[in-house]
């Protein structure tokens, strides 16, 4: 049974009406900006209608849900994260942190559309379709078809295009060493071999150029080499010199902040839940910071944060 008549079974829609919905799904997005995790600069969202949303979910049951992600993998699947994308790397000296540009609007249809004909066979002219213009977006009426930031099915299809490379970078460095893990467009790796990494950003970037219908490039302004003698950061947490995980001295910092303007009742309902969060964010991957703040404001006011409500 093709994709169109799943769909069709799923939805009680006709064919023609389903062809004709995704035909202007490309379209009915809403766009905004946020702020860059880095502070510097904007990222453009662009956020499917309910509609197109409730489509996507479909699509991501019947056909991306079936699809590999390596173990590599380590954003947007059940039972990974930071912290455990983070704890890869914590017992190694040295570390090699490399970023992609413009990972999301870089995947196009084509990259999808061959991973899933490599598991499923030729796929029909109306199912090509049905996929191109359900999951991809177009910022314009002229630009070509590119995955949006703000798609529900967008985390998973940039992990399950990624697998063959997923598959080759880990690959080899598991011969020689070499913890990888990709983390989104952050890739991440480690040894405690001295000088082990050195090329890796050449053996990246050639596998790059030789598979050139990726669309990919590596940002190399945020290559970075790193190391016990300097601060090693991934993914946003702090890899300390008795390999553990930390929060690092900023983020604890604002947390304390936060926690004594609300000993004070300084704090309005909006920043009440963002430490309650932060906290939460805290107890996850430092539980001492925690206690600490337990010794120093009584458990009672702690737990008081993490049961608010309004």
């Amino acid at each position: 049974m093709s994709y169109l008549e799943q769909f069709t079974e799923i939805t009680s829609l006709s064919s023609v009406e389903i062809l004709n919905f995704v035909k202007s799904a490309p379209y009915r997005y809403k766009q905004y900006y946020i702020p860059k995790r880095s502070g510097r600069g904007v990222r453009l969202i662009a956020q499917p209608s309910k509609e197109v949303k409730y489509m996507q979910y479909i699509g991501k049951q019947l056909i991306l849900d079936e699809l590999p992600v390596h173990a590599a993998a380590y954003a947007y699947q059940k039972g990974a994260s930071i912290k455990a994308n983070a704890s890869q790397h914590v017992s190694n000296k040295y570390l090699l942190k490399m970023d992609f540009s413009d990972f999301f609007p870089s995947i196009k249809p084509p990259l999808l559309l061959d991973v899933i004909q490599s598991k499923v066979g030729t796929l029909s002219t109306h199912d090509t379709t049905l996929i191109k213009r359900l999951f991809f977006w177009q910022r314009e009426r002229i630009s070509p078809l590119q995955l949006s930031i703000g798609a529900p099915s967008s985390p998973l299809i940039s992990n399950v295009v990624m697998y063959d490379f997923d598959e080759f970078i880990h690959a080899y460095c598991s011969e020689r060493g070499i913890n990888y893990t990709r983390y989104a467009d952050d890739l991440s790796f480690s040894t405690n071999k001295r000088g082990l990494l050195f090329h890796i950003p050449e053996l990246v970037s050639s596998y790059l150029t030789e598979n050139e219908h990726l669309g990919l490039s590596i940002n190399s302004g945020k290559t970075k080499f790193s190391s016990k003698k300097h601060n090693r950061h991934v993914t946003g947490l702090v890899l300390n010199n008795e390999n553990q995980l930390s929060l690092g001295r900023e983020r604890k910092r604002k947390i304390r902040t936060l926690v004594f303007l609300f000993s004070q009742s300084a704090l309005d309902l909006d920043e009440t839940y963002h430490l309650k969060g932060l906290l939460a964010f805290a107890l996850n991957i430092e539980p001492n910071f925690i206690l600490r703040l337990r010794s120093k404001y009584s458990s009672e006011m702690i737990d008081s944060i993490f049961r608010y409500q309004e």
